[in-house]
C-alpha cells in the first residue's frame, strides 16, 4: 500500500468513527487527534470490501507509524445502519426489494462465515489458555512448596504446634465433622497429618448430638485415634431415636471408664439412658448436667438417681434443672458445686458437702419470694467462695461461713446493665447479717448491682480491712455521694485493696468526674496499696469536653506514671490509654459536641 500524504488540518471525523466502532483503529485515532492531523488521501475510507484488516506504514515528519486500513469497517457500518432502519421501520422480507434482500442474504452468509472462523479462533485460544492455566497452577503450587520450606511455622517445635492444634480443637461442634478441627489439620501437609494422627490428646474431646447421630465409621476412627487417654465428653441427649441409642450404648457408654469430664444435656426421661454407667466412672472429675423440659419419664423419679454416686474422683459438679430432679451425688468429696433452681433441694446438698470450697446457686426467677426458701441454719467451715448470680436467698442471714474469702453477687445481671435495679435494703440486710454472723476476713467482694451509698458503706466498714479486690456497681447520677461515703474522711480503711473495679450501671460515666470525690478516693487508696483501677461502661451518652472533667481524667493518667494501672473502658476503648489515643478521642468528642450545638 502506498505511503499516505498528511497535512495539518484540524478535522477528525473518520478518526472518531473508527475509534468507537473498531478497537484496531484506536491508536491511529488517538495519534491524529493528538496532533490535529488529517489524511488527505481518503481512499482508505471508501475502498473495496475485504475480510481482513491490513496495516500500512505511513511516514510522518516525526517518524513512521503503523496504521490500520479500516475500509471494510465503514462498509460494515453502512450495513448496520441499513439493518437498523429496516428493523426500526418494522419491515419484513415481503416489504423489501430484491437488491436489498440479496445484500441481506450476502451479509448473513458473510457473518455466519465470520462467526464460525472466530469461534475456531476462540476455541483454539481457550484451549491454549486452559493449558496455560494448568501450567500456571502447577508452577504456583511448586512455588508455594519451595517457599514453605522457609515458613516460620516450620521452625516451631512439635510441642508448641500441638498446643496450637489443641486450642483450635477445643470447641463444641460435631466431632465427626471433617471440616472442623482436628480433622482439618491433617489436610495441610503430610507432616501435620502424621503429627495429628499420632497425638491422642487432640482426639480426647468428643461432642455428639444424638438426635442426629454421626456416621459410625467416623466415630470409630475418632475414638480409635484417642487411644486410651481420658475423654472430655459432651452429649446432647435431649432427643434420641433408635440410631442414637445404638451409638450411645454401643460406642460411647462402653468407654465410660475413660470419661474424665462429662457434659450432658438431657430431659427427665432421657437421663435414664445413662443407667448403664453406674459404678463405671473411675476417673470422672467434672460433671455438668443440664435438664431441659420434656416428656414425663417412663421410669419413676420418686427416688434419687444414683448413676453418678460412685465416682471416686468427682470433685466439680454443676446441675442446671428446669424441672425438679433429684440426682444423688458423692457430696462429701465434692469441692465445687453449682446448682440452679429448687433452693430447698440445693441447700440440702450444701449441708452435706462438707469438703465444699466453692458454691454457686442460681435461681432463674428474679421475682422469687422468701417462701421459696425454707428457714435453715447452716454453718460451713470449709467454704471459701460463694456466688449468687441473680438472687440472694432470704435465708442467707442464717448462714455462717467463717472461712469465706470470695463473695460474688448479681453477676448475671451485668449482662443487661441498664436494666439492673438497685439492690433493695431488705436484700442488703440479709448480706449484712450474714457478714456479721460469719466474721470472715473476705479477700474479694463483687457486687454487680447498684447499692445505696450508706448501706454499701456499712458493708465495707465490716470487710474493708481484709479486702484485696473490690468490684462495685455505681450509678453515675449518685456516684459522688458514694465516693464521699468511702473517701479518706469516712474512716473506712482500705489498707489491702490492690484492685478496684467500678462498673457503671447507666451511661453517665463522666458524671463520676463531676467533682473530685472519686479522684480523692483513688489517690488515698493508691497511697496505701491500690495498684489497679478499672472503670467500665458499655456505652456513654456524655461528652467529656468540660475542662474540670478533663483535668480529673488527666490526674488519673498521671497516676499511671506513678505505677497505677488505670483504665476507663467505654465501648471497648480505653479512654485513659496512651497520649495519642487520649487526645484523639478528646478531639473527636469535642468536635461532635460542637456540631450538636
Amino acid at each position: 500500500m502506498s505511503e499516505s500524504h498528511i497535512e495539518s488540518t484540524p478535522a477528525h471525523i473518520y478518526c472518531t468513527d473508527v475509534a468507537t466502532s473498531y478497537g484496531g483503529g484506536y491508536r491511529r485515532a488517538s495519534f491524529i487527534q493528538y496532533d490535529g492531523l488529517r489524511m488527505k488521501n481518503e481512499q482508505w475510507a471508501t475502498g473495496p470490501a475485504i475480510t481482513r484488516i491490513y496495516r500500512s506504514r505511513v511516514s510522518f515528519s516525526q517518524g513512521s507509524y503503523w496504521l490500520v486500513n479500516t475500509g471494510p469497517i465503514f462498509q460494515s457500518l453502512d450495513m448496520q445502519s441499513e439493518i437498523k432502519s429496516i428493523l426500526r421501520a418494522g419491515q419484513t422480507a415481503e416489504d423489501l426489494d430484491d437488491p436489498t434482500i440479496q445484500r441481506l442474504n450476502a451479509r448473513i452468509y458473510s457473518l455466519e462465515t465470520e462467526a464460525q472462523t472466530r469461534q475456531v479462533d476462540i476455541d483454539r485460544l481457550e484451549t491454549a489458555l486452559s493449558r496455560l492455566r494448568v501450567k500456571q497452577d502447577l508452577t504456583l503450587q511448586d512455588l508455594d512448596s519451595h517457599k514453605s520450606v522457609f515458613s516460620p511455622i516450620r521452625r516451631l517445635p512439635e510441642e508448641i504446634l500441638l498446643r496450637i492444634f489443641k486450642i483450635g480443637s477445643d470447641h463444641y461442634d460435631d466431632s465427626t465433622d471433617l471440616k472442623q478441627a482436628p480433622w482439618v489439620f491433617g489436610y495441610v501437609c503430610h507432616h501435620w497429618r502424621v503429627l495429628t494422627r499420632s497425638s491422642p490428646s487432640l482426639w480426647a474431646s468428643l461432642y455428639v448430638d444424638l438426635a442426629s447421630p454421626p456416621a459410625h465409621n467416623l466415630l470409630t476412627i475418632f475414638l480409635s485415634l484417642s487411644t486410651n487417654v481420658p475423654l472430655d465428653i459432651t452429649l446432647d441427649v435431649r432427643e434420641i431415636g433408635d440410631e442414637g441409642k445404638v451409638v450411645l450404648h454401643n460406642d460411647i457408654i462402653p468407654l465410660s471408664h475413660r470419661w474424665s469430664n462429662l457434659r450432658i444435656m438431657v430431659t427427665k426421661d432421657t437421663i435414664f439412658e445413662f443407667l448403664p454407667i453406674t459404678d463405671r466412672l473411675p476417673i470422672l472429675k467434672f460433671l455438668h448436667i443440664t435438664v431441659f423440659p420434656g416428656v414425663e419419664p417412663s421410669q419413676s423419679t420418686s427416688s434419687p438417681i444414683h448413676m453418678f454416686l460412685s465416682a471416686p474422683l468427682l470433685r466439680s459438679v454443676a446441675i442446671f434443672a428446669a424441672q425438679p430432679l433429684d440426682i444423688a451425688l458423692p457430696l462429701t468429696q465434692i469441692t465445687d458445686l453449682c446448682l440452679m433452681n429448687f433452693p430447698n433441694w440445693a441447700f440440702s446438698h450444701l449441708t452435706m458437702a462438707t469438703a465444699l470450697e466453692s458454691f454457686t446457686f442460681h435461681y432463674s426467677n428474679s421475682s422469687v419470694s422468701n417462701d421459696n426458701f425454707s428457714s435453715q441454719f447452716l454453718i460451713h467451715e470449709n467454704l471459701s467462695r460463694l456466688i449468687f448470680p441473680a438472687v440472694v436467698p432470704s435465708v442467707l442471714h442464717e448462714w455462717s461461713m467463717p472461712n469465706l474469702e470470695t463473695l460474688e453477687l448479681y453477676s448475671m445481671l451485668w449482662q443487661a446493665p441498664f436494666s439492673a435495679p438497685e439492690v433493695v435494703d431488705g436484700e442488703m440486710s440479709h448480706i449484712l447479717q450474714f457478714t456479721r454472723r460469719s466474721r470472715f476476713r473476705l479477700r474479694a467482694l463483687s457486687i454487680f448491682r447498684p447499692v445505696r451509698a450508706s448501706i454499701l458503706s456499712d458493708l465495707l466498714k465490716q470487710l474493708s480491712s481484709g479486702l484485696s479486690a473490690l468490684v462495685i456497681t455505681v450509678d453515675g447520677a449518685t456516684s459522688s455521694e458514694l465516693f464521699r461515703e468511702l473517701g479518706p474522711t469516712s474512716g473506712i480503711p482500705f489498707p489491702n485493696v490492690r484492685e478496684l473495679t467500678l462498673r457503671i450501671s447507666d451511661r453517665q460515666v463522666f458524671s463520676l468526674f463531676e467533682d473530685d470525690a472519686l479522684v480523692r478516693l483513688v489517690s488515698s487508696m493508691h497511697r496505701q496499696n491500690l495498684r489497679c483501677l478499672a472503670i467500665e461502661c458499655s456505652s456513654s451518652q456524655e461528652m467529656p469536653f468540660r475542662p474540670d472533667v478533663m483535668e480529673r481524667l488527666a490526674f488519673l493518667r498521671a497516676l499511671k506514671k506513678q505505677g497505677l494501672l488505670a483504665s476507663l473502658t467505654i465501648e471497648g476503648i480505653d479512654f485513659l490509654g496512651d497520649d495519642d489515643r487520649f487526645h484523639s478521642i478528646y478531639r473527636h468528642w469535642a468536635h461532635a459536641a460542637l456540631l450538636s450545638q
